[in-house]
């Protein structure tokens, strides 16, 4: 019984030979593709078409709902208990923006926080199929999920760009 390929993986040394790979699979229509990289890179974000992250709106929003939250938190308190004391105004502004403030840096972060885990889809329990160990300290990495009528021409781009190494995994 013939093994059939779930899909290839190529190991890079190198960052170029990385991307130019990147770019050979997509010429060839290739757009499913997972890239492993030690270290974030632009290069690799820009071959694979990645758009910059929503995260720095949603960090945003959720910082202005604190901001507007915390001073609506001061004006309900003291709509509430009118309490006047020693003739001072109801409505003193300066000491609600520190409210407002460390109500912004508070729901600004737990948004961030949250939006990050949405975003990116943690946590992920199951282990990537083309994943290595190297790919976490000098190595870079591309699995491409496919069949066995795909896998040769595949085996050649990543040859004919350079890869270190090219595994068939299952």
């Amino acid at each position: 019984m013939a093994k059939t390929a779930q899909g290839i993986l190529g190991v890079f040394k190198h960052l170029d030979t990385c991307v130019s790979s990147i770019e050979a699979l997509k010429a060839s229509g290739r757009d499913k593709l997972e890239v492993f990289s030690p270290v974030p890179s632009h290069e690799i974000q820009d071959a694979l078409g990645i758009r910059p992250s929503l995260l720095g709106y949603a960090t945003l929003g959720g910082a202005i709902f604190g901001l507007v939250g915390g001073i609506a938190l001061c004006y309900y308190a003291m709509s509430s208990y009118e309490l006047v004391v020693q003739g001072k105004p109801l409505v003193a502004w300066l000491p609600w923006f520190v409210v407002g403030f460390e109500a912004t840096i508070l729901l600004g972060c737990l948004t961030n926080l949250f939006a990050m885990f949405a975003m990116s889809g943690l946590p992920n329990l199951k282990e990537a199929p083309g994943y290595d160990e190297r790919f976490s300290v000098d190595a870079f990495g591309i699995f491409v999920p496919c069949g066995d009528q795909e896998a040769e021409q595949v085996k050649a781009i990543f040859r004919a760009q350079g890869a270190e190494e090219v595994h068939e995994r299952s």
